[in-house]
């Protein structure tokens, strides 16, 4: 005669089915942390080398007004040109002296040429006769050129110091701070300032209130003026790198590194930067 222990077969039974839920339980889990982990590392990706997520807005530049000279070396492509024809005698017409050299470029509006010189000051000089018509004292040597934008004059100076005035009665209206010089030459768009510091950083700043929007940091200082194009801010740094930033978060784009110095300000024509080392 045989005998079976059925109740302990239920058991046995019942604990299989019990450590295959288990079992079936720590799979799902463990599937889910690895599906999340992977969904991380794509964002990542995505987040940190593409524009997927942070496009550029290719409608941003920094063109001057039909007509004006307003920043250095007159337009985004630097040509130095207003592509006006016209006789030129070569005769003087007048001069205006400061009180140190002059190392700043003029930004010329509505007969009105702006200019930085040595002696600390920011000038604006009437295009008729050479008169003053204000000067505004900063703490250093302006060496900076300034880019006047809808009325406002935008210029740095050695004393670390983005200066917004109005063009107008030079009246200053803010003024933001960097650590070191800004001899870089402004340039605006989109209703940001964009300007590089000897403190190895490209700052953005909100042309209204001078409040920082955002910083890229560099290797070693900027001289070189950034252009806005497309979107995007290019610059080059003594760091020996031309650079290109997302204009719109500061997102880096290209780190392109030379064999020299770059204290030139890039050339953009047709989606294509120029720019010259030092060697």
């Amino acid at each position: 005669m045989t005998f079976f222990d059925t109740e302990g077969m239920t058991r046995r039974e019942d604990l299989d089915r019990r450590h295959e839920t288990i079992m079936k339980r720590r799979r799902i889990i463990l599937l889910s942390i690895l599906g999340v982990v992977v969904l991380f590392v794509v964002f990542i990706l995505v987040y940190n080398f593409t524009d997927v997520m942070f496009g550029v807005s290719e409608d941003l530049e920094s063109a001057p007004q039909n007509g004006d000279w307003v920043m250095f070396r007159h337009d985004q492509a630097h040509t130095g040109s207003t592509g006006a024809g016209g006789p030129i005698d070569g005769a003087l017409k007048w001069t205006f002296t400061t009180g140190e050299p002059i190392h700043s470029s003029p930004a010329v509006v509505d007969g009105v040429v702006y200019f930085g010189s040595r002696d600390h000051h920011i000038y604006a000089v009437d295009t008729a006769t050479g008169e003053e018509i204000w000067s505004f004292e900063t703490g250093s040597w302006v060496e900076s050129s300034p880019v006047v934008v809808d009325g406002v004059l935008y210029c740095g100076s050695n004393d670390h110091n983005l200066y917004a005035i109005d063009a107008a009665s030079g009246t200053e209206l803010w003024r933001f701070e960097a650590i070191y010089a800004m001899r870089s030459s402004p340039a605006v768009a989109g209703g940001r300032v964009y300007i590089g510091s000897d403190d190895y950083h490209l700052y953005c700043v909100d042309a209204l209130t001078g409040k920082e929007l955002w910083n890229v940091k560099t290797r070693n200082g900027i001289l070189s003026s950034p252009v806005v194009t497309k979107g995007m801010v290019v610059f080059g740094s003594t760091d020996r790198s031309v650079y290109a930033i997302n204009a719109a978060n500061g997102r880096q784009r290209l780190d392109f590194r030379t064999t020299a110095l770059i204290g030139s300000s890039p050339a953009v024509q047709d989606g294509v930067a120029y720019f010259t080392t030092s060697a």
